[in-house]
């Protein structure tokens, strides 16, 4: 049997070494997952973006973050649902299988030219490709693990609050990017969840790890996912594809079949997108002219676009990022000792409902202009 870089064979299992949860099992439909052209295409997808370009830790890839959200799914609902573990762990190990290059760096991508976001064109290759075959074949529901994804009743446990592929990113994430903020107590956490009417819900010991989970989720997307670097080069790299689709020169339909390494060599071969994928690769990156994180004083995109041609600047010169903090008002039971129902999580904590209040209607914009241009733009920004 062929064996992968990194694995090892151990009491006909496949075991892989992570670097946040140590020795990780693999039953055999879980291997041959692994082993798939689909799933491996995921070893080149960064779980990050372009965060790399700030933090020179962040290479991790979707590979081993659906690696280790298979392994939390497991364990907890080895205690919650164990009559469901088997196929919420592969929904886990699957979640992100429909990702395209630089993850959600392209979600926007995706949903302007192919009108799908990631999760259902994961489901679609799930639902069409060989992977459908591998499930059934060692006698698992497709059904089944596709409604893990849904994040509905036991499907929580990988979409929720407090679910697995959460845990998982903030664990990977601040572990590779070397910040500190994004610590998770995953095992007080596990030892007090429990299941109130097909609901995930956390008993009220567990309450001070819970919050201590969702501000370090705050602090991880207000240091890492929005660092404006990040962003200004997604949106350069969305701006190059852009160019290269309008000129004929790039198919968007292929964005969720090939990875990060592959796009960008496309785009360089093209006379359109090759200017941003030069700069980006030598990180010259646009400088940012305006920024804002109050939503009721973002600007109009036509109006930043106008103002800007007023001023001398080209189209191809500038890029306007837009993005909302994700997931504010999400609610969970909170449990007595006796399983009985005492609230919300923010009803009961007034740090969430602080957290909830401030996280509400959140969002940041950047415009962000070549390096020479910088002064011209912010000041024609500034009188607009």
């Amino acid at each position: 049997m062929q064996r992968l870089p990194g694995f090892h064979m151990r009491k006909e299992l496949l075991h892989l070494r992570d670097a946040i949860f140590g020795d990780i099992a693999l039953g055999p439909v879980e291997k041959e997952i692994v082993e798939s052209r689909e799933f491996q295409r995921l070893r080149y997808i960064r779980q990050i973006g372009f965060s790399y370009l700030v933090y020179m830790g962040a290479n991790h890839t979707r590979f081993e973050h659906s690696i280790g959200t298979m392994q939390i799914t497991r364990e907890i609902s080895n205690s919650l649902c164990p009559q469901r573990s088997d196929e919420l762990a592969i929904a886990g190990l699957l979640h992100d299988i429909g990702h395209a290059p630089f993850s959600h760096s392209l979600d926007g991508t995706l949903a302007r030219y192919l009108k799908k976001d990631h999760e259902q064109i994961g489901r679609e290759r799930i639902l069409k490709g060989r992977l459908k075959g591998i499930i059934e074949k060692h006698g698992f529901s497709v059904h089944k693990v596709l409604k893990g994804f849904d994040g509905e009743r036991e499907g929580k446990i990988l979409t929720g609050v407090l679910g697995s592929d959460r845990i998982d990113y903030l664990a990977r994430d601040s572990h590779y990017t070397g910040v500190g903020y994004g610590v998770v107590d995953y095992e007080r956490i596990r030892s007090k969840l429990a299941l109130f009417r097909g609901d995930p819900a956390i008993y009220a010991q567990g309450v001070a790890a819970a919050e201590a989970m969702l501000i370090a989720r705050y602090s991880m997307w207000q240091s890492v996912y929005l660092h404006h670097a990040n962003i200004i080069a997604g949106a350069m790299l969305r701006k190059g594809i852009a160019a290269a689709v309008e000129s004929g020169e790039f198919d968007p339909k292929t964005l969720p079949n090939i990875n990060d390494s592959e796009l960008l060599a496309a785009l360089e071969g093209t006379g359109a997108g090759a200017g941003m994928v030069l700069s980006l690769k030598s990180r010259r990156l646009f400088k940012r002219a305006y920024y804002v994180e109050d939503e009721r004083q973002h600007l109009k995109e036509h109006e930043i676009g106008s103002c800007l041609s007023k001023a001398g600047i080209d189209d191809w010169d500038y890029i306007v990022a837009t993005h909302r903090f994700k997931g504010d008002r999400e609610e969970m039971e909170v449990l007595d000792r006796k399983g009985s129902p005492v609230g919300n999580l923010s009803a009961v904590s007034p740090l969430v409902n602080t957290l909830n209040n401030v996280l509400k209607g959140k969002s940041i914009m950047i415009v962000a202009v070549r390096a020479n241009l910088r002064e011209k733009a912010a000041a024609a920004l500034k009188r607009l």
